[in-house]
């Protein structure tokens, strides 16, 4: 086949797993992803397949496939590491981190989640800094570390607020009222 072909193919499965992806066809969007992943391997596209493998993760996170999940956004990152895709990379140690916390792996969670944390840093990324520190607070407070999840949601929340992300506000805002209502009641026992 042509490479022009080839890269129509590709073009056209990732379109397709998009639309797909979007009207919730998780398997149907997994099929075309992987193939057009598969055909942009052949082309030595790294960055488009790359992408492709983490929209592969994210569907496979949303079927409670964690380990194959988790393979995808590791392969991802190697791409992007490649790349030198410092965002890329931030967001991958992201997934990876929510990944792990789906599995109860608290542990590597964390860990996950402080890679993407000194990669949004690096870039001064507001939001990405923001939600690394929601995840890393939602971990503590699973973990009955209550303080330290306040910590980290009164972290976030002025970077929310920054953002303007009212959504964002307002459920951090609950996190804190709600951890502080815990904490009191814990201090009265």
């Amino acid at each position: 086949m042509p490479h022009e072909d080839k890269v129509r193919r590709a073009a056209q499965a990732s379109e397709q797993g998009q639309h797909l992806l979007a009207t919730g066809e998780y398997v149907k969007a997994l099929e075309l992803f992987t193939t057009a992943a598969g055909i942009f391997e052949q082309l030595a596209d790294i960055e488009s397949q790359a992408h492709l493998l983490n929209n592969i993760g994210l569907i496979e996170a949303e079927m409670a496939q964690n380990d194959s999940a988790r393979s995808h956004f590791r392969q991802a990152l190697e791409l992007f590491q490649q790349m030198g895709s410092t965002l890329d990379m931030a967001q991958q140690w992201g997934n990876l981190g929510s990944t792990y916390r789906n599995m109860e792996n608290y542990d590597e969670a964390l860990n996950a989640y402080f890679e993407a944390l000194s990669l949004y840093e690096s870039l001064d990324h507001g939001l990405g800094i923001g939600d690394q520190y929601t995840n890393i607070a939602y971990i503590h407070g699973r973990r009955g570390q209550l303080d330290e999840a306040l910590k980290f949601y009164r972290k976030a929340l002025p970077l929310y607020i920054d953002s303007g992300d009212t959504r964002r506000i307002e459920a951090t805002t609950q996190n804190i009222k709600s951890l502080q209502t815990a904490i009191e009641k814990d201090s009265l026992k």
